[in-house]
Formats: structure tokens, C-alpha cells, sequence
């Protein structure tokens, strides 16, 4: 029954076809001759797996009378037990059958025919057993001729199809039977080892090419080959058959698994195995690259276009794709394995090639070095410790080199200073992290700035964890995890976690990363520091000895300006920016996501080689240091470095509390009593001590040596809070801490964040859940601030001076200290303007939200501009030259502390010059001033071809264009728009308004001051003679 419908669904699937013009060539219809005696040294015709379907056989019908076993090419033939229906009739159905020995018709197939008048077909149905072959022809009897003497070879070329389409043209080259110059060579050709087309036998001289393409191809990634028999009539017995080994139609990819270790690289290896259609002398086809994002990590390629390019004239050379393990910055990574899809793009001039899909590579990346090591410290007075855990003590005052990668451009300097101001102990004041040209420095010594960045390169990834807290990724992966403590205390501590890319690559005071401490103390000369002490390993060192080994001669290799590499001062504000090394830009590496079914790609490439993704779900705020430009390198003179200290140190004295040091000596043992008790006592250490890599030990130790050291328990504080530092650190690379707890209870994670609050609130606020809840009048995140005196406001970026060349001086970009997110922290805007003609006007001042970019910098919003303009957006102001800004700041919103002048300019056209203290704005010889905007001598105005930009006719307005003729130019006498206030001559014919920068000004608003009134103006300002 089932064989019955399988047959009947068949015939529907032809509906009201004309099987005359809908049918397909019969397989080997060449070999199914009666003639064509089976040789059981070939392949028999076997019909089991034939289609359903109608077939034509050229002009050949099947025999009417019973063949001989082993005829028409197989081992059991089958013939027509019926007549060749007349052309008159509609398809008709016949009996055909399996000759077995004498038995003509053993096995009965029912089977249609149709007479189309020159020809037949015939509707087939497989056969049911093996090797059984429906007969078609008779064909010439005689001996066969032998084989071809080697395998044939598929050969490729393309063609040349419709106007720019291009085909493959194929041939089936093989050698000629020696001694035999007349025989017939019969080619036939198979796609995925499937039977496609036998070709008409042919003189070797004479043989054809076929095209494949979509049609017959269908696409591409198959194998095709061809079989080479041998005829000596083109009907006469066929020879053996010889067949080629499969051509991969494609590209090949060599490398279907990968194995890459994590944090390295591997390669993906492509090769086309056929040409490429062009239309002209070289086309270029691209192979796009995606991949999914997996929790552990991304992978990365070298390709920023995220595809690679095959060149059609060099089509046979190999493709590489460099690829790159991205993983997380975590401890808990485990292998891994990805699909990585290559899909070609539109192609037009051939198109089988277009959006063709490549078997996807898998590539698993092992962990085979995970961040297992612990941080490299410097916390307090210095205490050190080296990525391999080996504490010891520096006390000596220096820029040093903490931390550098030997293969790339990648180092942390920090910087020593007296704790107290007066000699020893000595303690970490800044820090100074650089990766290419890109540098951030945190400067809390009171030398320099607070703090001061160079972004050239955009390797750096700056993230403001807290107020006091950030944290600096390198491209790399490894982190700079920077504590600024308090006002109490300009004290910070710095740990540095490594990446799988830092094993055996650091130098410094961090050590070498080899999980060996002995050779942690290797000197810039290259030499190592040897003794005694510095040969122990890492598990002998216990209690307080560890921390007071101090190897002088290997710290002080590594000051800065004792080293023999030549390394810059980081902390060097007037560093020149040419002198740091680039970062490669052949290291970027570039995520590519896209839509398999689509040719839309999502390509984010940076020189990072750390998967952001996990940084970005935790509560970390990235610090655009790129925005608007502001990530530039500011030069201070040393008179205003000079000046802004003492203001800094007034600021200082009136923001510290009263705290009362009480000098207590103490023996080590005493001092051990007092720091289990203190310290060792607390929840947090107890928790800490559940946290891998986490030694607590190192905490009690410090709090022991800091007591000894200063005669104080001032510093116990400092130890918890760098604890509490190094616990949370690590629990943001260890997620199974968040799984981890006892029935009933928070996992360790919420146990400890619910009590690590910053420097425990100051005593003036309670820890709520890892939250500081402060008193009245104070904020900040540990409520050590006073809320009620405003911020330190040191400068404004460029000494007030906004340049629209350099900036888009949509922001007041402020330098300071003790900015307050969580409390109220404003800006209090008093915009003001000079017009072309002197006048100054005053705006409402308005009090706006800051923007806190870190503990040091913040950005004020300008306010002018939405004055300025219309609801259209046009400008209303046309006759504006300077725009300013008086700018101070509040952390509660009501008191505010001392005015800072923002000037906001064009350097196009206008120039800034000191006149006796006085700032000076000129304007510029072939510029004007028009509409606000600089414009270029004889620029058109481009809603009125017939004005243009003539400074010999007025500097502030449009004149009369002299270019095109059905413009009537007006004489400079009759321009009735040309009078205009400036200040007096300064340098030729620049014209000048000058601003005396050394006064607070306190202007009722909208009051009217013409230049020559206003003590605001240089004593030489006059109008400008009208003409």
C-alpha cells in the first residue's frame, strides 16, 4: 500500500506538466546500451536510487525483446515488455521487466511512456534491488578499448555569462590512451558524488568544456569530479571508467578546530579552491566574520573591517585570520568553545559567490593560566608586596617604576613622599598609569595638579568605582585599582592585578609574575638581588619579617631617575607627549557580531584585549576622558603651580578635622595584641579570610609595622580600609562567591558588602548595608565632608581660555577636589558678553547640576547658548565677540565659594594677548566677524551670493560682492551698517577688545557698560573711526 502512494504523490507533483518538455536526463544513459556488456572490473548501473520522475534518453528507447544478462551495463538488465505507444496517444502504461537468467520477466516495474513524435520519455521508478539497470538503445557490438592511463583532473577557468556575470567553465583533463588517435573519450561529471551530465563522446583533440553554475551547482562548498571511458565508435562498447579525485568548489577551511590557550591567539586558515569571476583586472571579494558572545569571554580578530579579502588575481593564495581569546577579567573561567561563522558579502560580477556561507570553525580556548595570582601592593608606608606575594618595605621618597610590561608600551609609576611632611615614614601620594600615549595620574603630593591625562591613543579604560575609588584597565586586562582615602589623610594605596598576558612579562617593584618569589627582585640593570633574605620562598616568610626586609639597592633601581632604560618621569606635567610610545595599532583587536541570516554586521573594535562586558555590569562608572576632546595635556606654569598650593593648603587647613595624634611605643608583641584585637577581631577580617587570594595575614602584619613605625594607632584604619579594598576587589573576579553561603544566610559576597563601608563613615555616619547613612552636614561617600564648605576649586582646563578650535566649549571643565556626587554639588553660572561694538551685557546667572568626572575634574554645563537662541535654534545675539562666565561651586547648593572667568573664543580669527595684566581678544587681519562666526576675506555668504567677507569694507558685517556681475558694489562711504565700537590699535589693524582678568565683576543684569566707561577695558580702548 505504501509503495502505491508513494507513487500516486509523485504523479500529482508533475500536475498538468507536459512531461514532452518537463524531464530530465537519465543517469549513464550512455552506458544502458544492450551492447554495453558488464565488466566486473567497473561500476555497475544501479536504478534503486533513482528519482521518480520522467526521462528523456536523446532519441533511445527501451528495448522490446529481453537482453542477455549482464547487458545494457549492469548485472541484471531490464527491458520493455510492450510496444512504443503512437504519437497520437496520451501517456500510456507499460510493463517493464527484470531479465534474471531465463527468466525474462522475474520482477514486474509499472513504468509510463509518452510519445513526443521525434523522441520518447518515460516515467521511472526505482528499482528494488541493486544493480539493476533499465535498458535504453542497442548500440554497435566489438571490443572495448582500454582505459585512460592515469586519473583524470578537474580544471577551472571562468566565463564570461551575460554583461558582468561570470560561470564556471570546467574541463575534465586527463591523458590520451597511447598508441589509439581515433577513439572517443566520454566525459561524465558528478556534483557530491551524484550523478549531473554525461557529455557526447569526442576525439581527445575535440573535447568540451562544462558551466556550472547556480543552476546546475546550485552553490557553492561541493565537490565535483569527473569520469574519463574510452569508446572506439561513439556507440560502440565504452572502456572502464576512471574517475577523478573530488575539486572542492569553495573556499577551503583548513583549520576546522582551533585550540587556543586563554589570553593568546590562533589562526584561521581559508583557501579558495577555485577562481573568482571579475569584471576588469582585479575584483575583491570579502569574507565576513562573526561571532556569538559567550559568558567567559569574546572572541577578537586582527580584521577592523571585521572580513578579509581575497584578491581575484591572486585567488590561490592563502587567508589567515588571527584570532584572539578575549576573556573576562575573572578568576572563574572555564574552557570554552565557539562558533566563528565567515559568510562572503554581495558579489555582483559573480554571483554564486555572493553571501556564501563557510562551514563554521569551532575554537575552544583553555584556561590554561587563569588570574590566579594575587595583587602587587603598595598600601600605608609603603608596604609592598610583588604579584607573587612577597611583602617588603620601602622607606625612602622617590617616583618609581611599580609595574612594567616588557612586550608592550604598558607601565605604572607611584610616587613617595614623607607621610607627615617631615621625613620618615613615607607614604604613596600618587600614581601614574600609562599604555601608549594614553596617561592618567592621580597626583595627591600637592606638587602638581590633582590630576592630568593624555589620550592619543584610547588604550586606557578609566572607571570610577566610588568617589574614592577607581579603577584603570590596561588593554591587556591587567587593573590599577587606586584608593584616595579622605580628607584627613591626601594618602593613597595602589594594587595592580595582572592578566594571563603579565606571566613571566613584568618588571618593577611588582616583581616578576612566576609564581616563584626568589626571582621577584630582578634590578633595571637586568641583574637580580641576591641574599638571603630575598632567596627565601614565598611560604617561609611569616609574621612581621616579610615587611621589614627592605632590598634598598633593588627599590632604588627602579626610581625613575636612576634608571638606565631611560623611562620617562610619568608624574612630569611638562612630559612631552612625542616621547611616549605609541601603542601598535596592528594590536587592535575587534569584536564582530552580526546576524547569521543577514549581511549586517556590528563591528566594535579598540586596542583592548579583555572583554569589557563584565566591567560593564558592575557598578562602575567609565570616565569619558575623550569627551569633547577634554582628554588633552595641560602646561602650568610654575608661578601658577606655586599659587594654586598655597590656595590648596589654605583649603585643606579649614577642611581637616581636628584629630588628636596620641605617640604611643609599643613592642612588637604589643603591637600584635593590639592589631588581632582591633583588626583580627572585626567581621570583615573573619569574612576576608573565606575569599581566595585574600591573605588577611598581610593585613595584621602591616597594622603591626604601621604601629611601630609612627608610634600611633592613627594608621589601623588605613589597614582595614585596604583589606576591605582587596576583599571587594576580589570578589568582583570571583563570581562563585556570590553562590557560596549557608542555609538561611547571604552568600559571602552580601555578607561582606553589607559591612564594608567606606573608612567606616568617619565617625560621622553609620554603615547601612555597605552604604554610609551621614549626619547632618556631612557627605561624601565615608562622610568626611564638610558640606557646608564648598569644594576646592582649583582651575579651569587652559587657565579659563576655551579655544572652539580645541574644544566644543559646551562645558566648563573644572580641576579641584572633594566634589560631593551624592550630595548636592552645583554650578553657579554667571554668563556674560562682549558685542562687537564693547558693550558688555550680563545674563540671569543660573545654579546647574555638575557632572562628576572623577574626585578631581567635573564638568559645569554652559548656559549662555540657550539664551542666545530662538525656539527655531537661530541665533538671536548677533553682534556677540567674547562669551564668558563667572563659574564657582557649592557641595550643598547654598554656599558657594570663590568666581573663576571662563573665556570662551575663536582662535580662527581671534587672538588673545596680555596687555599690563589685561587680556586682550583680537581680531584677526583677512578674517570678519559675522553672525558670531569667523569667516574667511572674500567667503560668500551663503544665503546671498551678491555678499561676501571684505575686511577693507567692514569687518562685522556682509559687504557688496565684486565677483558677480549682476552685483551693484557699494562704496565704502555709502555702507551705512559699518560703524563699529572697538578698543584702540593693537599690532597693525587688529582689532581688539580687551578684558581685564584680574577683577571679579558684580553687574546688576542686563546693565549696559560701553567699553570706554567700564574699568573692564584696557585705558586705550576707542571707538572705531566710522568711515
Amino acid at each position: 500500500m505504501s509503495y502505491v502512494i508513494f507513487v500516486f504523490i509523485i504523479g500529482l507533483s508533475w500536475g498538468n506538466a507536459d512531461p514532452c518538455t518537463e524531464n530530465s536526463e537519465l543517469p549513464y544513459a550512455d552506458l544502458r546500451l544492450v551492447n554495453n556488456m558488464y565488466d566486473f572490473d567497473d561500476v555497475a548501473v544501479d536504478d534503486r536510487f533513482l528519482d521518480p520522475g520522467w526521462y528523456r534518453v536523446k532519441n533511445e528507447d527501451m528495448p522490446m525483446t529481453m537482453p542477455a544478462f549482464l547487458s545494457c551495463g549492469t548485472k541484471f538488465p531490464i527491458w520493455l515488455n510492450g510496444t512504443i505507444p503512437p504519437v497520437s496517444s496520451n501517456e500510456v502504461t507499460r510493463t517493464a521487466c527484470l531479465a534474471i537468467g531465463k527468466l525474462g520477466c522475474r520482477i514486474e516495474y509499472d513504468i509510463k511512456i509518452k510519445n513526443c513524435g521525434t523522441y520518447r520519455v518515460y516515467y521511472l521508478i526505482p528499482t528494488t534491488g541493486s544493480e539493476e539497470g533499465y535498458c535504453f538503445g542497442i548500440g554497435e557490438s566489438g571490443t572495448k578499448p582500454p582505459s585512460i592511463p592515469s586519473k583524470p583532473e578537474v580544471i577551472v577557468n571562468t566565463t564570461l555569462v551575460g554583461a558582468i556575470n561570470h560561470a564556471f567553465k570546467s574541463r575534465c583533463k586527463f591523458d590520451e590512451i597511447p598508441g589509439k588517435d581515433n577513439l572517443y573519450y566520454q566525459v561524465t561529471w558528478y556534483i557530491e558524488g551524484t550523478y549531473l551530465t554525461t557529455l557526447a563522446p569526442e576525439l581527445y583533440n575535440s573535447l568540451t568544456h562544462i558551466i556550472l553554475d547556480k543552476n546546475n551547482l546550485k552553490s557553492l562548498g561541493r565537490m565535483v569530479s569527473c569520469s574519463v571511458r574510452a569508446r572506439k565508435t561513439p556507440k560502440g562498447p565504452p572502456g572502464l571508467s576512471v574517475k577523478s579525485t573530488d575539486r572542492y568548489f569553495g573556499i577551503e577551511v583548513m583549520t576546522p578546530y582551533i585550540h587556543i590557550g586563554r589570553g593568546s591567539n590562533g589562526t584561521i586558515r581559508l583557501r579558495p579552491t577555485v577562481p573568482i569571476g571579475c569584471y576588469g583586472n582585479n575584483c575583491k571579494l570579502n569574507v565576513a566574520i562573526y561571532t556569538e558572545t559567550d559568558t567567559h569571554g569574546t572572541l577578537t580578530y586582527k580584521q577592523s573591517s571585521c572580513a578579509a579579502t581575497i584578491n581575484t588575481t591572486d585567488w590561490e593564495k592563502e587567508i589567515e585570520i588571527t584570532v584572539y581569546a578575549n576573556d573576562k577579567d575573572r578568576h572563574d573561567v572555564m574552557d570554552t568553545v565557539f562558533d566563528v561563522a565567515l559568510r562572503t558579502d554581495r558579489y555582483e560580477f559573480h554571483e554564486i559567490w555572493a553571501f556564501y556561507a563557510l562551514p563554521l570553525v569551532k575554537v575552544r580556548v583553555n584556561d590554561t593560566f587563569g588570574l590566579d595570582n594575587g595583587a602587587c601592593q603598595a598600601n600605608n608606608d609603603p608596604h609592598m608586596v610583588t604579584f607573587d606575594q612577597r611583602p617588603y618595605d620601602i622607606q625612602f621618597p622617590g617616583d618609581f617604576i611599580m609595574y612594567k610590561h616588557i612586550h608592550y608600551p604598558i607601565q605604572v609609576q607611584s610616587r613617595f613622599r614623607s607621610c607627615y611632611g617631615n621625613g620618615y615614614p613615607y607614604c604613596v601620594f600618587g600614581v601614574a598609569v600609562q599604555a601608549g600615549k594614553d596617561l592618567f595620574v592621580i597626583d595627591r603630593s600637592g606638587n602638581n595638579a590633582p590630576a592630568y591625562t593624555i589620550c592619543m591613543d584610547s588604550t586606557l579604560d578609566v572607571r570610577r568605582v566610588n568617589p574614592l575609588q577607581y579603577r584603570i584597565y590596561t588593554p591587556i586586562g591587567s587593573r590599577v585599582d587606586v584608593n584616595i582615602g579622605n580628607v584627613r589623610s591626601k594618602r593613597i594605596t595602589v594594587h595592580i592585578y595582572p592578566s594571563v598576558r603579565d606571566k613571566n612579562s613584568t618588571l618593577g617593584l611588582c616583581g616578576t609574575l612566576t609564581n616563584d618569589c626568589p626571582d621577584d627582585f630582578e634590578m633595571s640593570d637586568g641583574d637580580l638581588f641576591n641574599n638571603s633574605e630575598s632567596r627565601r620562598e614565598c611560604e617561609s616568610v611569616k609574621g612581621t619579617k616579610g615587611y621589614t626586609f627592605q632590598p634598598d639597592k633593588f627599590s632604588r633601581s627602579w626610581l625613575v631617575g636612576n634608571l638606565i632604560t631611560g623611562d620617562l618621569n610619568l608624574f612630569n606635567e611638562l612630559l612631552d607627549d612625542d616621547k611616549l610610545q605609541a601603542w601598535n595599532q596592528d594590536l587592535k583587536r575587534c569584536e564582530c557580531k552580526s546576524n547569521r541570516t543577514t549581511s549586517q554586521h556590528n563591528v566594535t573594535c579598540s586596542s583592548s584585549m579583555v572583554s569589557p562586558s563584565a566591567r560593564n555590569g558592575r557598578a562602575e562608572k567609565q570616565i569619558n576622558l575623550t569627551k569633547s576632546n577634554h582628554c588633552k595635556r595641560k602646561i602650568r606654569t610654575k608661578r601658577s603651580i606655586q599659587t594654586n598650593k598655597k590656595q590648596q593648603e589654605h583649603y585643606y587647613r579649614r577642611r581637616k578635622k581636628s584629630v588628636a595624634t596620641t605617640m604611643i611605643h609599643m613592642t612588637e608583641a604589643e603591637a600584635d595584641a593590639y592589631c588581632r584585637s582591633s583588626l583580627g577581631n572585626t567581621k570583615l577580617f573573619s569574612l576576608c579570610g573565606d575569599v581566595p587570594y585574600v591573605k588577611t595575614e598581610h593585613a595584621i602584619q602591616a597594622c603591626i609595622m604601621d604601629v611601630m613605625l609612627s608610634n600611633t594607632t592613627d594608621w589601623t584604619d588605613s589597614s582595614r580600609e585596604t583589606l576591605q579594598d582587596r576583599c571587594l576587589s576580589e570578589l568582583q573576579l570571583n563570581s562563585t562567591l556570590e553562590r557560596i553561603g549557608t542555609a538561611g544566610h547571604p552568600s559571602i559576597a552580601a555578607a561582606i558588602r553589607e559591612i564594608a563601608c567606606p573608612g567606616n563613615c568617619t565617625s560621622s555616619g553609620i554603615c547601612v548595608n555597605g552604604t554610609c547613612d551621614c549626619q547632618g552636614g556631612f557627605g561624601g561617600i565615608d562622610c568626611s565632608i564638610d558640606l557646608s564648605i564648598p569644594p576646592y576649586f582649583e582651575e579651569l582646563l587652559d587657565n579659563g581660555m576655551c579655544d572652539k578650535q580645541d574644544w566644543e566649549c559646551d562645558v566648563a571643565m573644572v580641576t579641584g577636589d572633594d566634589f560631593i556626587a551624592e550630595g548636592n554639588l552645583r554650578c553657579k553660572m554667571e554668563p556674560f558678553w562682549v558685542d562687537i561694538d564693547g558693550v558688555m551685557y550680563t545674563e540671569q546667572e543660573e545654579t546647574v547640576p555638575a557632572d562628576i568626572q572623577t574626585f578631581m575634574n567635573l564638568f559645569c554645563p554652559l548656559t549662555l547658548t540657550r539664551h542666545k537662541r530662538d525656539t527655531s535654534g537661530q541665533s538671536v545675539v548677533t553682534n556677540l565677540f567674547v562669551e564668558a562666565y563667572n563659574v564657582s561651586l557649592s557641595n550643598d547648593g547654598i554656599h558657594f565659594g570663590d568666581l573663576h572667568t571662563l573665556f570662551i573664543y575663536d582662535s580662527k580669527c581671534q587672538t588673545v594677548q596680555l596687555s599690563g595684566g589685561q587680556q586682550v581678544f583680537l581680531l584677526k587681519d583677512n578674517y570678519c566677524f559675522i553672525d558670531n562666526t569667523c569667516t574667511d576675506e572674500y567667503d560668500i555668504n551663503p544665503e546671498n551670493v551678491c555678499q561676501m567677507c571684505n575686511p577693507a569694507v567692514s569687518k562685522y558685517d556682509w559687504s557688496t560682492s565684486k565677483t558677480v556681475a549682476e552685483c551693484s558694489p557699494v562704496a565704502p562711504g555709502d555702507e551705512s551698517n559699518n560703524y563699529l565700537w572697538v578698543i584702540g590699535p593693537v599690532a597693525g589693524s587688529f582689532v581688539a577688545v580687551a578684558v581685564i582678568g584680574a577683577v571679579i565683576w558684580r553687574i546688576k543684569l542686563r546693565k549696559v557698560k560701553r567699553v570706554g566707561d567700564s574699568t573692564l577695558f584696557s585705558d586705550n580702548a576707542r571707538p572705531e573711526q566710522r568711515t
